[in-house]
């Protein structure tokens, strides 16, 4: 089960927070008088008879009272309460103790709280402690001269200081040679009193010398390497730079030539307008020709053929001989039943015969006028 507070068992005067929420919304419960809520706690593994109950009673928020209950802000901590444990189910005895609280209105809470057993800095594995020897018999007391012996002491101000000897490891003893370099390490940092580190105590020499001084390995030719790979990022940015100025330029002239696209389609769709303005002034101008040319021809014809000479007889064309036939078949007539007849042309206005008859009707004379 978790724990919802960890206190050093026989703790006393604690004060802790709990939570409680509405039993219809859920939502943090407010206005719990001390006197409405009933509290029961049980330490860890007490029988029935070990089961605590009471009820809460008052209390100033941040001040303990054993039992005491308080709410600890109603508008910005809604639902929070503060409660003093009794003293009692903290005692030394059991590893945990569960209070649970209950109230009208409010979903029933259960606060876990662990008791972890008090330190006693007296004695260590059952052993008194004394001054040199903090930690029992675990660890022996030697001297730190001793081959890895190790030492532990406490100072008068209650600080705890190691000490360590170096002169031996598993026995064997550690020395300036090659096989003690850690060591004459340790010696040379520890072993004055203002020790000086020095990065070129050793200088390099041999194959290591050769490689760091190598005219296509070594640091200069490496320094020559960087510098080119500098120079090269160099011409690449200034070639990015360049490739983006040539795209927004490009870019610029396909919008151009989108425009001069729809400029032409514009002209095109113009000239197309204007061809089928042309094709029907065409259309017109042939209907006004032809009408023209027939009107023109049909004069042409019919004022060669009405005109001719001699077209009916001789010195008579056919327009002279149709007037005379429209005066005499439909013209007007006057004078009939007499010896002089008068006949209109189809105008009625012209006099085209004039003609003399006798008694039987038959013309004697006859005067044309076509």
């Amino acid at each position: 089960m978790a724990y919802d507070q960890i206190y050093a068992a026989d703790s006393e005067s604690k004060l802790i927070e709990v939570m409680v929420r509405d039993s219809t919304t859920g939502a943090g419960k407010t206005g719990l008088a001390y006197g409405s809520v009933a509290f029961a706690y049980v330490r860890e593994g007490a029988a029935a008879a070990g089961n605590v109950t009471a009820t809460c009673v008052n209390m100033t928020q941040g001040t303990w009272t054993t039992k005491g209950w308080i709410e600890v802000d109603a508008t910005n901590q809604k639902g929070v309460y503060q409660f003093g444990v009794p003293n009692a189910a903290l005692a030394v005895g059991a590893k945990a103790v569960t209070i649970n609280f209950q109230a009208s209105g409010m979903i029933d809470k259960s606060v876990r709280i662990l008791l972890d057993p008090p330190v006693d800095a007296v004695k260590i594995g059952g052993t008194a402690q004394s001054a040199g020897r903090d930690l029992g018999t675990v660890l022996p007391a030697v001297s730190p001269t001793v081959a890895g012996g190790l030492a532990i002491s406490q100072e008068v101000n209650g600080g705890v200081w190691i000490q360590v000897s170096l002169l031996g490891i598993n026995g064997t003893e550690i020395d300036t040679d090659a096989a003690g370099l850690m060591a004459a390490a340790f010696s040379k940092l520890f072993n004055v009193a203002a020790p000086v580190l020095t990065a070129a105590s050793v200088n390099q020499s041999g194959d290591a010398y050769a490689v760091v001084n190598h005219a296509t390995y070594g640091n200069s030719a490496l320094h020559t390497d960087v510098a080119d790979v500098h120079t090269d990022v160099g011409t690449a940015l200034t070639n990015i730079a360049d490739l983006h100025t040539d795209v927004g330029t490009a870019i610029a002239n396909i919008a151009d030539l989108h425009t001069d696209v729809a400029d032409v389609h514009t002209d095109v769709a113009d000239v197309h307008t204007d061809v089928g303005t042309a094709l029907t002034n065409v259309a017109d101008l042939h209907t006004d020709v032809g009408t023209a040319i027939t009107q023109t021809v049909a004069a042409t014809i019919g004022a060669s053929v009405m005109d001719l000479a001699n077209g009916v007889e001789t010195g008579v064309t056919l327009r002279q001989a149709m007037r005379l036939i429209g005066a005499a078949v439909a013209g007007k007539l006057s004078g009939a039943g007499t010896t002089a007849e008068t006949m209109k042309g189809l105008g009625g206005t012209t006099t085209r015969i004039v003609a003399t008859v006798d008694s039987s009707g038959n013309r004697t004379v006859v005067t044309e006028t076509p």
